[in-house]
C-alpha cells in the first residue's frame, strides 16, 4: 500500500537522477563512445608500399672520353680570323722588263713595270732618252725621259701567248734641254707576249698617239718628211706569280 511518505521519497529520487543526467561531466551509460578526432597531418599507412627506388643500371659505366686540353670556346677574335682566311685574296702578277723604242736620231732603251691578274693590267714605264747625232740645235746629247702610265685588257691569254690592248698617256719629260719643258699624249698601245716559260716573256708593242702637245708628232723626221704616225718596242719580261 503506498503511502504519501513512499510518494515523495520517490519524487526526491527522480528529481536527484535528472540533475545527475545534467551535470557537464556526467555521459550516459548508454551513449557511444565519440569517434577520436582525424590528425590534420596525413600519415601513411603501414600497409601502403613505398615507392620504388630507381634501379641502378646493369652492366660495366660508358667509357668516358677525356676533353681535349687544346679546345677553347671560340672567341670573336678567331671567328674574324676564320672568317679572313675564307674570304678571297687578291694575289697579282707582276712583270719587271726592258724594252728598246724603234724610234729614228735618238736611243730610248728603258724599263716597265706591269702589275695585274688574267685579265686587267695596269702599267708604268721609265725610258731615258738620248740623241744618236749632233743637233744644231742642243749641244748635248741627254735630253730627258719618257713616262708611261697605261691600263690595258687582256683578252687573248693562253699558256705561251697573251695578247693585250690598252690607252694610256705618255709623257716626255726634257729636262735635259730645259727643265720644265714636257709633252704628254694620249695613246692607244696593243702588246703581245710570247711565254717560251712560265716566268720569260719576249713582247713586242705598237701605239699610237690621238691626241699630243705641239712637238710630239710620230712618224715626222726633222726635215718634215713623214711615215707611218707608230712606234714600236721590243723587250723582254720576268714574271713573278
Amino acid at each position: 500500500m503506498r503511502t504519501p511518505v513512499h510518494d515523495r521519497c520517490g519524487g526526491i529520487a527522480a528529481l536527484v537522477g535528472a540533475l545527475l543526467l545534467l551535470r557537464p561531466g556526467a555521459a550516459r551509460a548508454d551513449a557511444p563512445a565519440s569517434e577520436p578526432s582525424p590528425s590534420p597531418l596525413p600519415s601513411a599507412s603501414p600497409t601502403e608500399p613505398s615507392p620504388a627506388s630507381p634501379a641502378a643500371p646493369a652492366g660495366p659505366p660508358p667509357d668516358l672520353t677525356a676533353a681535349d686540353a687544346s679546345w677553347h670556346e671560340p672567341s670573336d677574335e678567331s671567328s674574324a680570323a676564320s672568317e679572313a682566311e675564307g674570304a678571297p685574296s687578291w694575289s697579282p702578277d707582276v712583270g719587271l722588263g726592258a724594252q728598246v723604242f724603234g724610234v729614228s736620231g735618238k736611243a730610248m732603251v728603258g724599263l716597265s713595270l706591269r702589275v695585274g691578274d688574267e685579265l686587267f693590267w695596269g702599267e708604268l714605264e721609265f725610258t731615258p732618252i738620248w740623241l744618236t747625232k749632233a743637233s744644231t740645235d742642243f749641244d748635248g746629247s741627254f735630253l730627258g725621259n719618257q713616262w708611261g702610265f697605261y691600263f690595258s685588257l687582256a683578252p687573248l691569254r693562253t699558256r705561251f701567248v697573251e695578247g693585250l690592248v690598252g690607252v694610256g698617256l705618255d709623257l716626255f719629260h726634257l729636262w735635259g734641254i730645259h727643265s720644265d719643258e714636257a709633252f704628254t699624249a694620249l695613246s692607244f698601245k696593243g702588246a703581245v707576249h710570247a711565254r717560251p716559260t712560265e716566268s720569260i716573256s719576249i713582247f713586242a708593242t705598237v701605239r699610237s698617239y690621238a691626241l699630243h702637245s705641239g712637238g710630239v708628232e710620230l712618224g715626222t723626221y726633222r726635215n718634215g718628211e713623214r711615215t707611218v704616225p707608230l712606234v714600236g718596242t721590243l723587250g723582254s719580261e720576268w714574271r713573278f706569280e
